[in-house]
């Protein structure tokens, strides 16, 4: 076992570890979230970087979406000269 309490994961920080495992065994650590909420996060996806948020991410990227439309994730298209 891995050693991860506060450690900086993204917006996570990791503080105890649960008596729970995750689909591939990996533990379940408890974190708190920058923006204040805590959330339960596999230590794969944490060290892997797959979960940066607990959420809170997401959702703000989905009000942009909303704001700005889908030419938020759009990259400039090249001009044929």
């Amino acid at each position: 076992m891995r050693k991860i309490t506060n450690l900086r994961f993204g917006k996570l920080v990791a503080m105890y570890s649960t008596l729970n495992r995750g689909a591939d065994g990996s533990i379940i650590w408890g974190c708190y979230c920058d923006c204040g909420r805590r959330a339960e996060v596999a230590s794969s996806d944490l060290l892997s970087g797959h979960t940066k948020s607990c959420g809170c991410l997401r959702r703000k990227f989905g009000q942009l979406r909303k704001t700005y439309g889908d030419t938020i994730n759009k990259q400039p298209t090249r001009r044929n000269k």
